[in-house]
């Protein structure tokens, strides 16, 4: 009998563990997407934007080339935000799957 209820609790820690890193994980990933979403949103106004502009200028006969570098650069900013939310979002479920490994006790 003992024995029974020594597997039965060593079972409801591992399934606590289990419940508490996925839910650590889920509020993790739910916050890193929602930051990618969003500079993905930002980079697609901003590409629109950048287009519209380039159209404007040769339609005035003149491109400028310092804006457009300069939107250009802020482009590229946002596309390293989104690299960062990705590899964010990866390393939050390597962290949870590497404590899932471990199998340590809480």
């Amino acid at each position: 009998m003992a024995q029974f209820a020594s597997k039965a609790a060593s079972g409801v820690r591992k399934g606590l563990k289990v419940a508490r890193v996925k839910s650590k994980e889920a509020v993790g990933v739910v916050g890193a997407r929602r930051h990618l979403a969003h500079a993905r949103q930002e980079r697609k106004a901003a590409v629109e934007e950048l287009g519209e502009l380039v159209c404007r200028m040769l339609e005035e006969g003149r491109l400028e080339e310092e804006t457009l570098r300069s939107r250009s650069a802020a482009i590229a900013d946002i596309d390293e935000r989104i690299r960062q939310s990705e590899e964010e979002i990866e390393a939050v479920h390597d962290q949870a799957a590497g404590e899932l490994d471990r199998g340590e006790p809480d």
